[in-house]
Formats: C-alpha cells, structure tokens, sequence
C-alpha cells in the first residue's frame, strides 16, 4: 500500500506544479511585472519533481533546486 500512495502522490506532482505555475502568473497580474526573474523554488523529494514542472510551465525562472529527487520510474 505505501508503493501505491507514493506512485500516486508523484503523478499528482505535475498537477501541483500547473498551480504553483498560475499562481506566479497570478502574482505577476497583480504587481504588474515580471516576478519570475526573482523567484528560486527549492523542492525536496517529490517537491522537487513539482518545481521541475514548474520550471517547464513557467519559463524564465531565476533558480530551480532539488533536493533528495527519486529517480525511480518517474519520467
């Protein structure tokens, strides 16, 4: 059972990164600049892989850092 919830937390970690990604957007909307330039996103385990799709959504981004990725069957 702990195989299964880990396989399906990571396939949500995309979807998580498309929210991370607008709400970027969002912020840039309300300050009526470019933020992106600024931001650094530090991802740890599975946080990592949704800062990756936060960087491939959101182009431009200052600094993207992974900690503890698990490189198993994740693509």
């Amino acid at each position: 059972a702990r195989h299964i919830n880990y396989v399906k937390s990571a396939a949500n970690t995309q979807m998580v990164g498309k929210i991370i990604s607008l709400f970027i957007r969002s912020l840039e909307i309300v300050f009526g600049k470019n933020i992106r330039q600024q931001i650094h996103l530090i991802g740890f385990s599975l946080g990592a892989h949704a800062a990756g799709f936060v960087g491939f959504q959101t182009p431009g981004l200052k600094r993207i850092t992974g900690k503890q990725i698990y490189r198993g069957n994740m693509k």
